[in-house]
């Protein structure tokens, strides 16, 4: 099927882009199955990667709808972040869903644009006057249309008092308004624009479940721009809220 897709042939050794691609095989005597040359079952079991100079290559899956690194400036990374199902995409629906998250929505532009607010953050990526998503599509895809970036299609930014709700782009739409889209509805998930900050250390354990029936966990980032990096809040699930216990403070002991 992957050959079908990649090279319109169902024959796996006239497509040149799997040569030397390997899949996963449960009890093969073979090993894991590849195609290398003339052969489309190339068992990998006397095989080594890098060998004679020759690198063997694993074909893996990753969710078309999840979370996923859009963009670095070495000072910020954008996310995509899958916006829960249900839920509809008025205004605050993306700064909500980068908060789970761990992060800050990204503001449409600088702090003058008039759809900016303290509930997003101003970075590098708009330092224009409300500039949206045109700064986004042309580091992607080298164009400022939005339209033309099938990368940052369903992604939605947060907007301040817009009639539209968030705004988003959705297929020849670039300035899509979110109040009448509900991620989820349809078999589409759309995605909230998110920012973190690039030079973070690792998140800590999550802390214990207390009367709030939350847990926190922390994080050190450098820049003053990147307090909310630095903190991460959950509701607790699975029977670990106690509303009765107040966690006062533990010595690692």
């Amino acid at each position: 099927p992957l050959s079908m897709e990649l090279c319109n042939s169902p024959d796996p050794r006239k497509c040149p882009e799997i040569d030397g691609l390997f899949m996963f095989m449960k009890g093969w005597s073979g090993g894991e199955l590849g195609v290398l040359g003339s052969t489309s079952s190339a068992g990998g079991k006397d095989r080594v990667s890098g060998e004679q100079g020759q690198t063997y290559f694993a074909l893996c899956v990753e969710c078309a709808s999840c979370s996923a690194l859009l963009y670095t400036d070495g000072e910020y990374n954008y996310h995509r972040i899958p916006v829960v199902k249900g839920t509809r995409l008025l205004e605050g629906s993306v700064a909500n869903t980068c908060k789970e998250a761990g992060m800050d929505a990204v503001c449409p532009g600088s702090s003058s644009c008039s759809y900016s607010s303290y509930a997003c953050l101003v970075t590098p990526l708009n330092p224009g006057s409300c500039e949206y998503l045109k700064p986004l599509s042309m580091e992607l895809c080298n164009s400022p249309d939005p339209r033309k970036c099938p990368e940052i299609d369903g992604l939605f930014m947060f907007m301040k008092g817009w009639s539209g709700g968030e705004l988003g782009v959705l297929g020849s739409t670039s300035s899509a308004g979110g109040k009448d889209r509900v991620s989820g509805e349809q078999g589409q998930t759309y995605f909230a624009l998110c920012v973190e900050c690039a030079s973070c250390s690792e998140w800590s354990s999550w802390s214990s479940c207390g009367s709030t029936c939350k847990r926190k966990r922390n994080r050190t980032c450098s820049g003053s721009e990147c307090t909310e990096s630095r903190r991460s809040e959950e509701a607790c699930q699975g029977g670990l809220c106690d509303p009765t216990k107040v966690l006062l403070y533990t010595d690692g002991e």
